[in-house]
């Protein structure tokens, strides 16, 4: 994959598409039967929500939820830890496998948060995220269950973009014909 460590690669639809079936094909493989979904926001509900309904035909419906933090104080200076603006109870995920699902482990910070509720509930985590950053990851010895690339730089997604939600293209544009 293209672009320096600064240098944003931007993902197109097509490209997307590609990344959700490698990523359900892992999850498929693997024979891990989830019982539920933790999604987590802001950047994981796009994808999440997604790979939710890919799956939706090989598990059934289940129970989806999401968790919500946000990285940055009120003056978007980067915090040391999330803070969590809004979470279910943890006894929701007692005795269940639970996916989380984000778009890219950056540090790792949200996605262990996340998969310490969901333990602290008794429930089994199982992470799977689109991108994983090895070589920002904070937590030794931590990484997704299941991803598709790794990679080291910023990637901006076409959810990310409203000029590419608004494009020209018909099968893109919110407009009406």
């Amino acid at each position: 994959m293209s672009g320096g460590v600064d240098t944003p690669v931007v993902i197109d639809f097509p490209k997307v598409v590609e990344l959700y079936q490698s990523l359900a094909r892992q999850i498929v493989d693997s024979g891990i039967k989830p019982d539920g979904y933790l999604i987590l926001g802001y950047g994981g509900l796009f994808p999440g929500g997604l790979m939710v309904k890919i799956l939706e035909p090989i598990f059934g419906k289940l129970p989806a939820s999401s968790l919500t933090m946000s990285n940055y104080d009120k003056n978007n200076v980067r915090l040391e830890s999330p803070i969590v603006l809004e979470a279910p109870p943890a006894e929701i995920y007692s005795g269940k496998r639970i996916i989380i699902f984000d778009d890219v482990w950056h540090t790792g910070g949200s996605i262990v948060e996340a998969v310490r509720r969901v333990a602290y509930g008794n429930g089994s985590p199982i992470v799977a995220t689109l991108y994983f950053k090895p070589g920002q990851n904070l937590y030794y010895g931590w990484q997704p269950n299941f991803y598709v690339e790794p990679i080291d730089h910023w990637v901006q997604f076409p959810w990310e973009d409203p000029l590419m939600l608004l494009s020209d293209d018909p099968c893109l544009s919110l407009s009406t014909p």
